[in-house]
């Protein structure tokens, strides 16, 4: 957990999207930059898929 720490801003984005849940969700909850790239990725997913589904312009 101190490597990833340490190394989060030298990874590749991608690999945001593949740790593990207990990682995402509570790994670094005090940090306020990461809980908002959190939101911002969420919010953007979530926003594509209800501009798919309902098609909203």
């Amino acid at each position: 957990m101190d490597t990833y720490q340490e190394n989060f801003y030298e990874k590749d984005y991608f690999q945001v999207f593949t740790l593990s849940n207990d990682v995402f969700f509570n790994g670094r909850e005090n940090n306020f930059e990461y809980n908002m790239l959190k939101f911002k990725i969420i919010y953007s997913v979530t926003l594509m898929f209800l501009i798919e589904k309902f098609g909203f312009s």
